[in-house]
């Protein structure tokens, strides 16, 4: 009887997340305020603020070299209290950043 042996190796896979885009509203203003969750495939990170209609640069507001858990945490610590808890903005999550002119 022969016998198979199989040698299983774990394999290791960085699973980079898309970049993720939050647009927020305001009920008392027209204005509209942009997030975007970035990650790169060298662990960094960013998380960009940007005011898409008012002639603003958009600017880094976090950013970590080789921990990307940092901007997801930042990101959504900035999203649900800052944002939405103390300004009043409502956020939500864009599904396809391409309409959205990025």
């Amino acid at each position: 009887m022969k016998a198979l042996f199989f040698l299983v190796f774990p394999i290791t896979v960085l699973a980079l997340e898309s970049p993720k885009l939050w647009l927020c509203t305001h009920k008392h203003n027209k204005f509209v305020r942009k997030i975007e969750l970035i990650h790169h495939e060298d662990e960094s990170c960013e998380v960009i603020y940007s005011k898409p209609y008012e002639n603003e640069e958009p600017k880094v507001i976090f950013s970590a070299k080789n921990t990307p858990h940092f901007c997801k945490d930042k990101n959504e610590d900035f999203l649900q209290r800052r944002m939405q808890k103390e300004l009043g903005w409502r956020c939500e999550i864009m599904k396809d950043k391409l309409i959205y002119g990025q």
